[in-house]
């Protein structure tokens, strides 16, 4: 008899040892389940709302906080819909000092209270990372790039979190912080759900006069033609560029200049179907666009352009 209550009394621990563990709730959903509110059901498992005042700690070691069935991925699962996660609030002292805590440790993650430090050292108010060495700042509003903000980018492809300046309509909706900065500025798009970006692909930028008076009654975002240059040929050569007497020279010699020789309908639509212009042999000469002159006693004419390098603009949304 004594062996028999020795051997059941050994069965009850080893079962106690591994049974499930609930703390206001007879129904434990996990090793560990603490049901704050008192509200599980006797059976089954409760509803999302009710495990919104859960603790539990899974036969894996994932413990959820709001849910009692955590992501098998994720040691730590926070699920609520009204609630965030405050991470410990400390002053840092410089991003090269691992004040307040002991020592760096990577992966710890922090929210910093203070401006302190020298540059390039200074910390400022925000989250905080650390790699094993320093302290790193991660993109906060107050240090984020501005959206609208506009850049040029030595590759082909967009980076997340911004657009290709390309003139194309983007969803107000979707780009809402956008459209809040730029708004119509660049096209209203459909006037309703849409509104464009500015398109920057083969344009150099000017800066905004902003009433300085260098080049007055522009307006932010607007785009202007280039400087049209015309050039003489004949021998009382008085245009901006005298050129020989030839019947060849003109588109030669304003190829070897780098004009763009306005002959595409791009050109043509910019400036018109006609120049007109005149030296000391013709009073109103008129040349076509489309065919630059290879006429000694005409002129030929191009949109200048510096040495320059192609780049893709990007903005910001």
């Amino acid at each position: 008899m004594k062996k028999k209550l020795i051997i059941l009394t050994a069965i009850s621990f080893s079962i106690l040892g591994f049974s499930q563990v609930g703390i206001n709730t007879a129904n434990p959903q996990g090793i560990l389940n603490v049901d704050g509110a008192k509200d599980n059901p006797a059976s089954g498992a409760p509803t999302a709302a009710q495990q919104l005042n859960d603790f539990t700690v899974t036969n894996t070691g994932n413990v959820g906080v709001g849910t009692t069935t955590p992501n098998s991925n994720a040691a730590l699962d926070v699920t609520s819909p009204n609630k965030g996660v405050k991470l410990p609030s400390v002053a840092l002292v410089a991003t090269n000092d691992s004040s307040p805590l002991s020592a760096h440790i990577g992966g710890m993650i922090v929210y910093n209270t203070a401006t302190a430090g020298t540059v390039p050292n200074n910390v400022i108010p925000g989250l905080y990372v650390n790699d094993g060495t320093k302290w790193v700042n991660l993109e906060t509003p107050g240090e984020g790039v501005p959206p609208g903000s506009v850049f040029y980018r030595a590759s082909s492809t967009v980076p997340t979190g911004y657009l290709e300046c390309d003139g194309s309509e983007v969803s107000r909706t979707d780009y809402a912080v956008l459209f809040s900065v730029i708004a119509t500025t660049y096209g209203a798009g459909d006037g309703s759900t849409t509104f464009k970006l500015p398109d920057l692909r083969g344009e150099f930028i000017r800066g905004w006069d902003n009433a300085r008076g260098i080049d007055s009654g522009r307006l932010l975002g607007t785009w202007q033609k280039g400087s049209f240059l015309a050039g003489g040929a004949g021998p009382n050569a008085d245009s901006i560029i005298p050129f020989v007497n030839s019947s060849s020279t003109m588109p030669t010699l304003a190829a070897a200049l780098g004009w763009d020789l306005p002959t595409t309908a791009q050109f043509s639509s910019i400036y018109g179907a006609t120049v007109r212009a005149n030296n000391s042999q013709s009073t109103g000469a008129t040349i076509t666009l489309s065919t630059p002159s290879n006429t000694a006693n005409d002129f030929t004419n191009g949109a200048s352009r510096p040495r320059n390098t192609a780049l893709m603009p990007i903005i910001k949304y």
